[in-house]
């Protein structure tokens, strides 16, 4: 397909992929994250990714990640092993956007987050709500994850959002964090559930 100009805005060559990586290095503390549902056997870092997305590896060092499931979609984060601290199960039952007083349990696991990281999950949540009631119900199984880098951030496909590790530093979610993740979140249904294109020359 021909490149976006000004002619033709065609948009990113996204579509379904699966990714697998083998990692033969042998350090035990050398992981892979990528977007998808992720599962890891002998070394080999599988990736399967429903949604429209582009392929994309983040690695390095990271803790067992941090989930909760909010809307529909499965939020993880991966840190690295000092962004967090402690260990057990946190579970803080939330009122629904619909405020039909159902709730939702959110169920952070692998080790209690840091502040910042609960508070970027809240924020995740926050913003999936939002999205739920403009776009509809987000693709079925679909997860969205949040990684920490220590060298790169600000990169967003449908699923998936790499964010500088210093942000899970800070005392609070800044104004640039909640956009990044609102525009990651919309990615979702705009480009990952209905494929965005323009006009092709």
């Amino acid at each position: 397909p021909a490149p976006s100009n000004i002619f033709a805005i065609y948009g990113p060559n996204t579509a379904p992929f699966k990714l697998n990586v083998k990692v033969t290095t042998g350090a035990t503390d050398f992981k892979i994250a990528s977007s998808g549902v992720a599962s890891e056997s002998g070394g080999a870092f599988n990736f399967d990714q429903k949604i429209n997305s582009l392929p994309f590896i983040v690695a390095g060092d990271f803790a067992p990640p941090l989930t909760s499931e909010h809307g529909g979609i499965r939020v993880e984060l991966y840190l690295q092993p000092g962004l967090t601290s402690g260990s057990g199960v946190h579970q803080e039952p939330e009122t629904s956007a619909a405020g039909d007083g159902a709730g939702t349990q959110r169920k952070l696991t692998s080790g209690m987050a840091s502040e910042q990281a609960a508070r970027i999950q809240q924020e995740a949540g926050r913003i999936i709500d939002f999205m739920s009631r403009i776009l509809g119900p987000p693709p079925s199984g679909t997860v969205f994850r949040i990684i920490s880098s220590v060298n790169a951030g600000n990169l967003s496909v449908p699923g998936a959002l790499v964010l500088n590790e210093q942000v899970f530093r800070q005392d609070v979610v800044d104004a640039t964090t909640i956009e990044l993740m609102a525009d990651a979140v919309a990615r979702i249904w705009v480009g990952g559930k209905v494929r965005v294109r323009g006009i092709e020359a």
